[in-house]
C-alpha cells in the first residue's frame, strides 16, 4: 500500500493467472448460458442493454447521440 497525490493504493497480485486453469473454467460458466443466448437469437433484456453496434448500425441511443451518427433501434 501507497499514498500518492492524497490517493491510497493497493496493489495484489493478479489471481487470475495465479490459477489460470480454474480462473478459465469459472470465466467460460459465467459467459456460456450469454454465448448460447446469442446463438439461439434470442437476446434477454440483460443482453439488450449491452448490444451497442449490430450489422454495422448504432443500436445504443447514447452512443450514437455522443458520436453523431444515426440510431436504428435495435
Amino acid at each position: 500500500m501507497y499514498i500518492e497525490e492524497g490517493v491510497v493504493h493497493y496493489c495484489v497480485p493478479n489471481m487470475p493467472s495465479a490459477c489460470a486453469r480454474t480462473a478459465s473454467f469459472a470465466l467460460e460458466a459465467a459467459v456460456l448460458p450469454f454465448v448460447s443466448m446469442l446463438l439461439r437469437d434470442r437476446m434477454s433484456m440483460d443482453l439488450v442493454t449491452g448490444v451497442q453496434v449490430r450489422s454495422g448500425k448504432l443500436t445504443h441511443e447514447k452512443l450514437a447521440r455522443d458520436t453523431g451518427r444515426p440510431y436504428s433501434p435495435l
